[in-house]
């Protein structure tokens, strides 16, 4: 009986601790374009099919609206990543995972540079995705 209550006492305490409880998350990037981004690197988190469409048509691409899949802002938020202003050719930026960690979202992205002496267009660029992500009640870039 002893051993029983111990085992049991074992288990409430090691499933009351506060460890962190991770859960890799699916995501979707709707959309990637090296021109036409913000000059700083940044990011934007939209929960609202207004705000989206105001961020659509700043950068431009209002026209490319219908080939966008639907968001259901009930579900999902859409994330707006920005690597800034590049003296050429060559980059990108994505996500690369994201996963729950106690209800708040980690969003790790994926940032793509020139190989050195790699052939790259000589133009200034600023890449940009857009990406589709669960709700959560905190977003944390990574």
């Amino acid at each position: 009986m002893k051993k029983i209550i111990t085992l049991s006492m074992l288990f409430l305490f090691f499933s009351c601790s506060s460890k962190k409880r991770e859960k890799i998350a699916s995501f979707e990037t709707i959309y990637t374009s090296y021109y036409g981004g913000n000059e700083e690197s940044s990011h934007l988190v939209v929960d609202d099919g207004k705000a989206y469409e105001i961020e659509i048509t700043r950068l431009g691409i209002k026209d490319q609206m219908q080939k966008l899949p639907t968001i259901d802002f009930k579900k999902n938020n859409v994330l707006f990543l920005h690597l800034g202003l590049k003296n050429s050719g060559g980059y990108a930026i994505d996500v690369e995972k994201i996963e729950f960690i106690d209800n708040e979202l980690f969003i790790y992205q994926k940032v793509s540079s020139p190989i050195k002496d790699e052939n790259v267009t000589m133009a200034l660029t600023n890449p940009y995705c857009i990406v589709k992500i669960p709700k959560a009640e905190k977003n944390i870039i990574k």
